[in-house]
């Protein structure tokens, strides 16, 4: 919570009102959706989808190396 906190004030001397982030990190935010709010921030998220249009056959080799 005092990480959300810090986070909030960042964004109020920033004076950040939208933040956009990944559908992955909205659902860890999800639980202070209220405190956002209530600090005048609006929150929204995006959803990824990776698209390999080439070397498709190395890229997940070398994620396999690493497995």
């Amino acid at each position: 919570a005092d990480d959300i906190a810090d986070l909030v004030k960042n964004f109020q001397v920033r004076k950040v009102k939208t933040v956009v982030t990944t559908a992955k990190d909205a659902v860890k935010l999800q639980p202070f959706q209220t405190t956002f709010t209530q600090n005048g921030l609006q929150i929204y998220s995006l959803k990824i989808k990776i698209h390999i249009t080439h070397g498709k056959e190395d890229f997940f080799q070398r994620i396999a190396a690493l497995l």
